[in-house]
């Protein structure tokens, strides 16, 4: 006869069983353009140790140091131990540290004899107190206590010292793809640890609009971690379009896509009911350096009335379009005609803009009314 405690753990394991996520050996597919992942490091120092352990291979280091029972560690560390990249000003007897993207990506500066930690401007906050960092044969030391603002969790373990720490990763698996539509799909991984990633899609000369995607897998093992795998959906312009990955607390990384239209596609206007462009036909054009195109078209109404009508230029470069050009637009009875010449290779994106007068009931501002795209060869 089976008891009945027994059928009620039996229950229970079925019940925890089912309600368990259910992990599954996968791989990256086609639709994958970038793995967000934890790469967890460990740091094991033993008292007036010239040797540490890290992640398991010995390193030579500065032991720490015990002062008034705080315990102290050597900046360098963070510059051996590939953490950030630090800078000595001998004469401020300060040392800023600069984090790598793949941790906190932030600048934290230190004073010797001060205790206090500093921003990028100089400044501080009074309410927030460290042990105040020092220097001992040459070195810089700080308080581990201290350690947390530059991302790391630092304890005591049977009389060793630990560190613990894990590099945020964006690993870009495509760095650009091919779409033969302005509507293009891709999916990420990210390991589930992690919150939910989101997209930038560039607007032009450093603007960035943030979008979120939708999560279509889960619970999947790659590489002995697990990961879910989240779907975006982006309408892109024709030519080049730089997108920057990215999620709370981790760094960005960006990947291209590109579009070039078979057909005619019409120039971008935003404000249809004022303007009207005639001349360049096509919102995609592509023409040999050098060479010269006509931006024309008309004012259709006079209102509201501007002070100033110009063209702004910018160039494609290390993800981005920078401004290089601005050019005023001469007008005649509300027509406009004027050519416009490009003479390094590239991809440009070019913005027509109105500025408002500022005497009318308008705040001054500078408004975007056309754009297209010019792929010079």
């Amino acid at each position: 006869m089976i008891r009945k405690p027994f059928i009620t753990l039996l229950i229970l394991v079925f019940i925890a069983l089912a309600t368990a996520p259910m992990v599954r050996a996968q791989s990256v597919n086609h639709s994958d353009v970038a793995k967000m992942y934890l790469v967890k490091h460990e740091l094991k120092m033993k008292k007036n140790a010239s040797t540490a352990v890290f992640d398991g291979k010995t390193i030579s280091v500065d032991p720490y140091l015990l002062r008034n029972e705080r315990t102290y560690v050597p900046i360098k560390l963070v510059r051996d131990l590939q953490i950030g990249s630090v800078q000595w000003d001998g004469k401020t007897q300060s040392a800023d540290i600069q984090l790598k993207e793949e941790y906190l990506n932030r600048k934290i500066g230190f004073k010797v004899g001060k205790p206090y930690l500093y921003a990028p401007d100089g400044s501080f906050n009074s309410d927030i107190k460290i042990p105040a960092p020092f220097i001992h044969k040459g070195r810089v030391y700080l308080p581990v206590s201290a350690m947390p603002n530059l991302g790391i969790n630092v304890g005591y373990e049977k009389g060793i010292l630990k560190w613990q720490w894990s590099e945020k990763m964006i690993e870009i698996l495509k760095p650009q793809i091919h779409t033969e539509n302005p509507e293009v799909t891709f999916t990420l991984l990210y390991q589930k640890d992690l919150y939910t990633p989101q997209y930038l899609l560039s607007s032009g000369f450093g603007g960035w609009l943030g979008y979120t995607g939708k999560i279509v897998d889960k619970d999947l093992k790659i590489d002995n971690r697990i990961y879910h795998r989240i779907e975006f959906r982006a309408t892109v312009k024709p030519g080049m379009n730089p997108i920057m990955l990215t999620a709370v607390s981790m760094g960005n990384k960006p990947f291209e896509v590109i579009w070039k239209p078979e057909g005619n596609v019409p120039v971008n206007i935003e404000n249809d009911r004022y303007l009207q462009i005639d001349k360049p036909a096509n919102g995609f054009l592509q023409i040999e350096k050098g060479k010269a195109f006509t931006l024309a078209g008309a004012i259709k109404e006079n209102s509201p009335q501007f002070t100033g009508f110009s063209v702004h230029i910018g160039k494609y470069s290390n993800h981005n379009f920078e401004l290089v050009k601005t050019e005023q637009i001469p007008m005649k009875n509300l027509q406009f005609s004027n050519e416009i010449k490009l003479d390094e290779p590239g991809y440009y994106y070019i913005q027509v803009r109105i500025e408002e007068d500022p005497k009318l009931n308008f705040h001054l501002r500078i408004n975007t009314w056309a754009d297209f795209i010019v792929e010079v060869k």
